[in-house]
């Protein structure tokens, strides 16, 4: 159980920055990818065994000549998450309305914020507060899919 709330903490980590970061991609790049979720929940765990075999292994392998060609498995590794990303950013669902992304950056962001514990309020009012911003914002949302 404690591997399973490791795993699904690090899912959750992963999911909310990039939900954070997705209205500022869209806003710079003018289009919105919705994949970008499933590629990061893909390619972050695997850039850090990656990353987590690489530092060992370029450490041991100035020491150890014969270990180098091992620094290969990285190389390797990173491959696969180019590889997919350029796959899921190449399919680009939708081109977006910069006004209508900035409404909806604004939107996912004040729903971060209302929910955090910084906003001192009672749990009712917060859930208003949640439906009535996520309302606005999956409206935006949509609204930018159609437009």
């Amino acid at each position: 159980t404690t591997s399973f709330k490791k795993f699904s903490s690090a899912l959750a980590l992963t999911i909310s920055a990039t939900i954070g970061v997705l209205p500022f991609a869209a806003i710079s790049l003018k289009k919105l990818s919705l994949f970008s979720i499933i590629t990061n929940v893909i390619a972050v765990p695997i850039a850090s065994v990656g990353f987590m075999t690489l530092v060992p292994v370029a450490f041991l392998s100035l020491i150890l000549k014969f270990l180098a060609p091992l620094t290969l498995v990285f190389e390797f590794l990173m491959q696969i998450v180019t590889g997919i990303s350029q796959l899921t950013g190449a399919i680009s669902l939708v081109s977006c309305s910069e006004a209508l992304l900035v409404a909806f950056g604004v939107g996912v962001v004040t729903l971060g914020v209302v929910s955090s514990d910084y906003i001192f309020s009672s749990k009712k009012s917060k859930a208003i507060a949640l439906s009535s911003v996520g309302g606005v914002t999956l409206a935006l949302f949509i609204l930018s899919l159609v437009l």
